[in-house]
């Protein structure tokens, strides 16, 4: 349940990120929150990598993009059309959220 919490905690600190630099204008504790969010959420896998109950596969590779793409929509500058830093955020939501399936799919699978 340690571990959990500690997954349960990242996922919580980068809603709440994502929640701030979207309604507020505090960017820098924005990216702090979600900074931090991250962190934890990359200690839950490499926590499990490490107790051999989780072995890295191809859904890697959806982690990666995801956070590559949300990160950028994220970051673009304010000149852009909204629509376009949307479908940044929304896409790299989505990969991530692949991730999060094939992760779940994955280790339930490997505790049957």
């Amino acid at each position: 349940m340690e571990r959990k919490l500690l997954l349960y905690i990242g996922i919580l600190l980068l809603v709440s990120g994502i929640a701030l630099k979207s309604f507020t204008g505090y960017s820098i504790l924005a990216w702090l929150t979600i900074g931090t969010g991250a962190l934890a959420k990359i200690l839950y896998i490499i926590g499990k990598i490490k107790s051999r109950s989780y072995k890295p596969g191809y859904e890697m590779i959806c982690l990666y993009l995801g956070l590559s793409i949300f990160f950028t929509g994220m970051y673009v500058k304010a000149d852009l059309v909204t629509e376009h830093k949307s479908l940044f955020i929304y896409t790299g939501i989505g990969l991530k959220s692949l991730f999060v399936f094939l992760f779940i799919r994955k280790m339930r699978s490997i505790n049957k």
